[in-house]
């Protein structure tokens, strides 16, 4: 219960907001490249796509919660895959056609 409402409560929390600089320090090269500048991670080579461990994977720029690893699955992508986010306002999707085929960007909404 206490979790439901520190989850709440997050939502609640208005977005993060930091310079460009300040974002290149938080996240390392690799993650602000993919985060930041809309870089695409290698496929299969990620630390999360073959975890089977339970628990919450969270936002690695403000460590909002955004899926559930009871939601994972094995898409075959190369990526971690889920079902739905832990709450539908945690993300946002952007349509991407970089590859001459749409596909969907997942972003957190809080950063």
């Amino acid at each position: 219960m206490r979790f439901l409402f520190a989850f709440i409560a997050l939502l609640a929390v208005e977005k993060v907001i930091h310079t460009d600089s300040a974002w290149r320090e938080i996240l390392g090269r690799e993650r602000y490249n993919v985060m930041r500048k809309k870089s695409t991670q290698r496929a299969f080579l990620g630390e999360y796509v073959f975890t089977t461990k339970e628990g919450t994977y969270i936002c690695a720029g403000c460590q909002h919660p955004l899926f559930s690893s009871s939601d994972k699955y094995d898409a075959g992508s190369g990526w971690p895959s889920f079902t739905k986010p832990i709450h539908p306002k945690s993300v946002y999707y952007l349509e991407d056609w970089s590859l001459s085929f749409k596909r969907y960007q997942v972003l957190c909404r809080r950063c």
